[in-house]
């Protein structure tokens, strides 16, 4: 299982004049089970505990690795919360094969070997060559051979799915063999409390090692995860004399027993088989037509077709090549053809679970069932199709993602991980309140209270009406009010210092008269003509005066030939006329 690590960026945010930095993991971005830490370039890194793993990712959160089969592997199972392949734990018998599927242990005895391939496999042993003399005109079997290999051509189920199978077991002696089927129940543990294994009608569950699996009721049959059936018979005494018990099934031995062109007849559950008049051969095999009839190519006494009639089983063709008969199945069959060819299968139930009979063949059923974009697992020979996480739709035509951009959601979301979400979720500090405009969440302290929104809010005081200083360059604030009596900043210049504390404040030109020349005076910071008046903009002095700079101040005098008093008006002559 792939690991996520997640990581966040610093939020950097101007105070006044100071760069403010907070710790990434304060509050921790990262969910349950996980750690948080600092790295350089103030980035926050989440990761799971030991022992966890990313439930999806690490800021949901990390847990164990499995609660259930469908967080494994097709080929796992969930033991003790972690995913183990169960053939690792020799669950097998020996010499059997071990196959895990869609969270099923399979154990079968490979080809050539049957037998209980919980407990053990061994190789099958070749029947030999049996025969009907051609002088036994009643069919009697040649003392050379004992009746029960007549069985020996049946189809045997040596596959067990999650600990419970069929063997074929062949019994009895003289002319009175039967064929009974028993369940290979001895590589299962008595049921016990615990045992959790969802099984069908008529199964029960068992203790394989520590996994539960699934086993058919005494005398049932069938798959025991969908149900089994009871059968008909245990032994052949159950059956008609005509009919033989074959995995819990009364049937006719014939078609399977004697071969080509021979007769075949049973009683009292015993079958015999001969080659009809005028035929010669093995029963069991093939019965030839006898001829007389003369091959020119060999230029004497011989068999002429070697096809004619067929050697070979049913569903084969047959062709001639020299002296010999070749037999091969045809299209669509397999098995052995001078048996009998037959379809792979004619139902879903002659394959393995994991497989479907498709056009008499046992296939993949996920290479044509599902959808565009589909995951697709096969359970009881069915594929069973789902979208996979963040894809919606019918999994049977087309899964899609939810989303790719985020134009594709509504203005009042934002698209992560294919899926339209609330880009508020976890986006704010402690007290923030968020709103989405445009798919980006927007944080922000509610009314009364101040902070950083992405860090926490908290009540306002008139102290947070100065921080961060809201005037201009070189500014001093206080807490104040305006007309309305309602707080706020109030901006101002130093002593010392002049301009617009809205945008910024500079040192004045001068503190008093002597850092300005003679001629100039120290007025507002500034060394200014002490004959202009610093409010109205005119002269200091009165109408018709004349003003002279001297020594930081305005000295006013009437002007040669006019009177007055220079502060207020001068008037020309002696006595003022105008």
């Amino acid at each position: 299982m792939k690991r996520i690590t997640l990581t966040f960026a610093f939020v950097t945010y101007f105070v006044g004049s100071t760069i403010a930095q907070f710790d990434p993991c304060n509050p921790n971005p990262c969910g349950p089970n996980t750690e948080c830490s600092a790295e350089s370039a103030g980035v926050a890194k989440c990761r799971c505990k030991p022992g966890f793993f990313p439930k999806p990712d690490t800021i949901t959160g990390c847990g164990p690795q499995c609660e259930s089969e469908s967080e494994c592997r097709d080929n796992q199972v969930c033991a003790a919360n972690k995913c183990v392949n169960p053939c690792d734990q020799n669950v097998c018998g020996i010499d059997a094969v071990c196959e895990v599927k869609s969270h099923r242990t399979l154990c079968k005895c490979p080809t050539g070997y049957t037998g209980d391939p919980f407990t053990r496999c061994t190789r099958e042993v070749q029947r030999p060559q049996a025969f009907v003399s051609d002088d036994d005109s009643q069919g009697r079997i040649s003392n050379r051979q004992s009746f029960r290999d007549t069985f020996s051509s049946f189809p045997s189920r040596n596959t067990f799915s999650s600990g419970f199978g069929r063997d074929s077991v062949r019994i009895g002696g003289g002319s009175s063999n039967s064929l009974r089927t028993r369940q290979s129940s001895s590589s299962f543990n008595r049921q016990s409390d615990g045992c959790t294994a969802q099984c069908g009608a008529n199964a029960r569950c068992v203790f394989r090692g520590l996994l539960p699996v699934c086993a058919c009721e005494s005398g049932s049959s069938g798959d025991p995860y969908r149900g089994c059936q009871r059968g008909e018979c245990i032994d052949d005494i159950d059956c008609p004399s005509s009919r033989v018990c074959f995995e819990l099934k009364c049937i006719d031995p014939c078609p399977t027993t004697c071969g080509v062109n021979a007769d075949c007849s049973v009683r009292n559950h015993i079958t015999s088989c001969r080659c009809p008049e005028g035929y010669t051969g093995d029963p069991f095999s093939s019965c030839q037509r006898r001829t007389n009839r003369i091959d020119s190519r060999q230029g004497g006494g011989g068999f002429g077709d070697l096809c004619s009639p067929t050697p070979c089983g049913p569903n084969s063709n047959c062709r001639s090549d020299g002296n010999q008969a070749i037999c091969s199945c045809q299209s669509g069959y397999i098995g052995d053809p001078i048996q009998g060819c037959r379809h792979e299968c004619d139902a879903d139930f002659d394959c393995d679970t994991s497989l479907a009979c498709i056009d008499f063949r046992c296939q993949d059923p996920c290479l044509t069932r599902c959808g565009r974009n589909a995951d697709c697992r096969v359970s009881n020979n069915r594929a069973l199709c789902s979208c996979p996480t963040n894809y919606q739709g019918d999994p049977y035509t087309e899964c899609k993602p939810e989303c790719v951009r985020h134009d594709d959601c509504p203005s009042n979301q934002a698209c992560f991980n294919l899926q339209c979400i609330d880009p508020c979720n976890g986006a704010c500090g402690t007290g923030a309140d968020c709103r989405v405009n445009n798919h980006k969440a927007i944080c922000s302290c509610p009314k009364g209270y101040t902070g950083h929104p992405f860090d926490r809010c908290r009540p306002f005081t008139k102290e947070d009406l100065c921080n961060p200083n809201p005037c201009g360059t070189d500014a001093l604030c206080k807490p104040g009010f305006d007309r309305d009596n309602n707080q706020r900043p109030v901006c101002y210049c130093r002593d010392g210092y002049i301009g617009d504390p809205l945008v910024a404040c500079r040192r004045g030109d001068c503190v008093d008269n002597e850092d300005c020349d003679s001629t100039r005076a120290c007025y507002g910071f500034k060394c200014v003509d002490p004959c202009i008046s610093q409010t109205g903009g005119g002269s200091v002095c009165g109408l018709g005066a004349r003003c002279d700079s001297r020594n930081h101040g305005a000295v006013c005098s009437c002007p040669s030939g006019s009177s007055g008093d220079p502060l207020v008006e001068c008037r020309l002559g002696r006595f003022g006329k105008k």
